[in-house]
């Protein structure tokens, strides 16, 4: 297992979990995250890139989770988001 894979992994085509722990290090850069760092969020991705699906519930999306989908749909891209390096 890649140590990415700690933290963020592909679980089917263009669907992307973030761990408990990638979360913890996504909210160490985003200090007023309503993502809780005690759960992990999946993004799923149409083949166009726009966001088709998430389990971030209501009360907690906000500038948080539009910033963690967009790393996520990045890092489907090949680029490693900033809280990984």
């Amino acid at each position: 297992m890649q140590l990415d894979q700690v933290f963020i992994h592909e679980v089917s085509p263009r669907k992307v979990r973030v761990t408990r722990e990638g979360v913890l290090c996504f909210n160490a850069t985003w200090p007023c995250s309503e993502l809780r760092s005690e759960r992990a969020y999946w993004f799923e991705f149409a083949e166009n890139g726009d966001l088709i699906d998430t389990d971030v519930p209501e009360h907690e999306d906000g500038g948080a989770a539009t910033a963690l989908a967009d790393d996520c749909r990045k890092w489907l891209e090949g680029v490693r988001p900033c809280w990984l390096r």
